[in-house]
């Protein structure tokens, strides 16, 4: 996803945070899916994503969208939707639920083919590694890397020759690392190549990172 300066103007203008004080964050805490089951609010995914080269092991990062709508005439969209994650290699383990997230949005095209990108309340965000990077200042994410941001505030600005991303602004109380949370301190398994994994999502995207809400 992706935001532009006069976006980053509008968004600025909201009371810190506007997903929190308007629409309220219903953000449930995250969890591990029971024991040969699956994450409470099931498996009808609307986005499938098989990520490779964030964290040290390939990870699929779903979610179900439950609503996706203009929020007025500013560029301002609210986004609703639950989400699972899991280490591809392991997901009986591994696999971290993530219900009643709630983001406001904009993404505004500059006219040297970049966009810029503002995400005000509950997102991810991973950081490919040699391609995606974080200004100098920024706290909370690092590159290579996959984060949770609960009521965060979160600006990007977005190649869209490359899609790489530079993240200048990530604040918030509440960041979670992914990679961590997914057992980065295991032992690696070699991840299979997206074409030999076993029945892979059809709507799979393999590059992309928060443009699979659409």
């Amino acid at each position: 996803m992706k935001l532009a300066t006069s976006t980053v103007l509008v968004v600025a203008s909201l009371p810190l945070s506007y997903a929190q004080s308007e629409h309220g964050s219903k953000a449930q805490e995250m969890y591990y899916r029971p024991p040969n089951g699956e994450c409470d609010f099931g498996t009808n995914y609307t986005t499938a994503d098989y990520v490779t080269g964030v964290c040290p092991f390939a990870f699929n990062h779903n979610k179900i969208i439950l609503s996706n709508e203009p929020l007025d005439d500013s560029g301002l969209f609210l986004l609703r939707y639950d989400a699972a994650n899991w280490r591809d290699d392991d997901k009986d383990a591994t696999m971290l639920c993530f219900p009643n997230n709630t983001v406001i949005y904009s993404l505004t095209q500059m006219a040297d083919n970049t966009t810029k990108a503002n995400f005000d309340g509950d997102g991810f965000y991973y950081l490919k590694e040699n391609l995606d990077t974080v200004a100098d200042g920024v706290e909370n994410l690092e590159s290579p890397g996959f984060f949770y941001a609960k009521d965060g505030i979160v600006d990007a600005l977005v190649d869209d020759s490359t899609g790489a991303w530079n993240y200048t602004n990530a604040k918030g109380p509440d960041y979670l690392n992914l990679c961590d949370l997914m057992g980065e301190s295991e032992p690696i398994v070699p991840s299979p190549s997206p074409s030999s994994v076993t029945n892979p999502p059809s709507s799979a995207n393999k590059s992309t990172h928060w443009q699979s809400i659409a």
